[in-house]
């Protein structure tokens, strides 16, 4: 399988990254079913993403055939996360990558200007206008 790692750039907090692709690869005779799975402590925190053309318990790699699979990171907390990418398959073997990346605090919203007085202004008549900035 390749690639063996992905390292995720830091995601904000309820936000999803973009996949990474994995393309596994038969470079033996004809495979079982392939089995794909997410592993470890953190393995809530990714996702396989739709798209990819491996499909758990239904693909069978032909030899020198392949296939892919799409991961994201989709953190739910802050901090560091690891967990790994196992396809095996019988007869075939198994395949592992380390995924890692972290979820990170959600940028806060700035306004601009954060005050403004408009002053004294008569019934029935506008103000000047004013921006502000998000």
């Amino acid at each position: 399988m390749t690639p063996e790692t992905a390292a995720f750039d830091a995601i904000a907090v309820g936000d999803t990254s973009l996949p990474v692709i994995f393309t596994v690869t038969n470079d033996g005779a004809a495979s079982g079913p392939l089995a794909i799975d997410l592993d470890g402590a953190d393995a809530a925190h990714f996702a396989i993403a739709d798209g990819g053309t491996c499909v758990d318990g239904a693909t069978i790699l032909a030899a020198g055939s392949s296939c892919t699979i799409l991961v994201e990171l989709a953190p739910t907390t802050l901090g560091a996360k690891s967990a790994s990418l196992t396809v095996s398959a019988w007869p075939g073997g198994t395949a592992t990558a380390t995924l890692t990346g972290s979820g990170a605090k959600p940028p806060a919203l700035t306004v601009s200007p954060t005050t403004k007085s408009f002053g004294t202004v008569a019934v029935d008549t506008m103000s000047s206008a004013t921006t502000f900035t998000v």
